[in-house]
């Protein structure tokens, strides 16, 4: 049974959008989706991507934004509670238990890398970040801080500035979802996304008006690298070779999973508490056009040109973490005022990851809320929560490069 006390409310339509929208605008925007980008011949992944955006991932969220209104307007916010009305069967709450575990279980290591994007934007804007060191400078660094280089390497004293980094982003994150969805979440996103979106537009003008910074490389100017995104085929493959790829269109349709957050529990939970005169398919529409106007104009055009102009054509890597803390920070270094960029880059991607944190403990808050009668507040919760979720980071730690690899 739905619990009997008021339930929360959007303060605003607006507000429930760019919380989506926050839900959604991630980490695979601006490093997934570019690694994906790069590693299927650029311009030819624009043609399943755009196939699976349209046929596949907006139906879903006008399909899950409409079942978690309709299941709000009930009582229920939480997935196994939604599942429950909708579909009057035994095993009906067990299915939408999945839209618990997903979320939260991807919360657990999102948190961390969350914290590294924060603990490289401080870097940058300090000038402590190893700039113009050349060699493989960048790649030791990430291995060290990371604990790739040695199981257990975090704990030795010079790393204490991630891990409090690390405690930072978790306690961030608590308090916002502490706060409730106006005062936290939908506050914090209609802050975020615009500042996420000026940041990256910034950033985006300098890109494009890099021209050829190399003379001694004249092929790597900005219209080529524009043209590797965007021009489908290659040397090596004609346009319909490489639409053959029937792995591509997998990872076209798994991107837009990702990237647009349907399937996970989130969207289906944040619907659920929308006012009953909601527009649900343009609210929808407008998230997923506003997610995939920062994944592709703004992810993809700032993360592949620039790539492209420094490091040329094999230079942009199709790995995320590769591309997004060894790549960029030697683009960063070639690139004029690198550091103040930098900073803005990772800045922008620590908004990204920390609107969509938020987002992952609410299916979460709703079940326990109606199935226990806890408080969103409720200190048992939080508890309960807490050491969970260290639980699994100090595993990480303890593990070091077995989990990192």
């Amino acid at each position: 049974m739905p619990s009997s006390k008021k339930t929360e409310k959007w303060g605003s339509l607006i507000g429930v959008v760019l919380a989506v929208m926050g839900s959604a605008i991630g980490l695979g925007n601006f490093l997934r989706f570019p690694g994906l980008t790069a590693k299927y011949e650029g311009g030819s992944f624009m043609i399943p991507y755009f196939f699976a955006l349209i046929f596949l991932g907006i139906p879903i969220a006008w399909l899950e934004w409409t079942l978690g209104r309709v299941g709000g307007q009930k009582g229920f916010h939480s997935c196994p509670g939604i599942f429950r009305i909708l579909w009057r069967n035994r095993i009906s709450p067990y299915l939408g238990f999945l839209g618990l575990l997903v979320p939260v279980g991807i919360f657990m290591y999102y948190i961390l890398i969350e914290a590294w994007c924060l603990y490289y934007a401080y870097l940058y804007l300090s000038g402590t970040f190893p700039l113009y060191k050349g060699g493989n400078a960048y790649i030791d660094f990430f291995q060290n801080f990371t604990g790739m280089a040695q199981d257990g390497i975090l704990f030795d004293t010079e790393h204490s500035p991630i891990l409090l980094f690390i405690l930072f982003c978790y306690l961030l994150n608590m308090f916002i979802i502490y706060r409730g969805l106006v005062k936290g979440i939908e506050l914090v996103s209609k802050i975020g996304i615009p500042l996420l979106f000026i940041s990256a537009f910034i950033i985006l003008i300098r890109v494009l008006t890099l021209g050829t910074p190399d003379p001694n490389y004249p092929e790597r100017n900005i219209l080529n690298g524009l043209g590797f995104m965007w021009n489908p085929g290659t040397p090596e493959k004609s346009f319909i070779e490489s639409l053959m790829n029937a792995d591509m269109w997998l990872a076209a349709a798994g991107q837009i999973f990702f990237s647009l957050s349907v399937g996970f529990g989130v969207i289906i939970t944040y619907a659920s508490y929308l006012k009953k005169d909601d527009d649900v398919i343009l609210s929808a529409t407008t998230s997923a056009a506003g997610n995939s106007f920062a994944e592709v104009a703004l992810g993809g055009l700032i993360t592949i040109p620039a790539a492209f102009v420094f490091l040329g054509k094999e230079g942009i890597s199709d790995s995320v973490f590769q591309l997004g803390f060894i790549t960029l920070p030697n683009v960063f270094e070639k690139m004029p005022l690198g550091a103040f960029f930098g900073f803005l880059w990772f800045f922008l991607l620590f908004i990204a990851a920390i609107t969509s944190s938020i987002s992952m403990l609410q299916p979460a808050i709703a079940f326990f809320e109606e199935g226990l009668g806890t408080g969103r507040r409720s200190k048992y919760f939080y508890i309960i929560i807490y050491y969970i979720n260290w639980l699994f980071i100090c595993s990480i730690f303890f593990q070091g490069s077995n989990c990192i690899r």
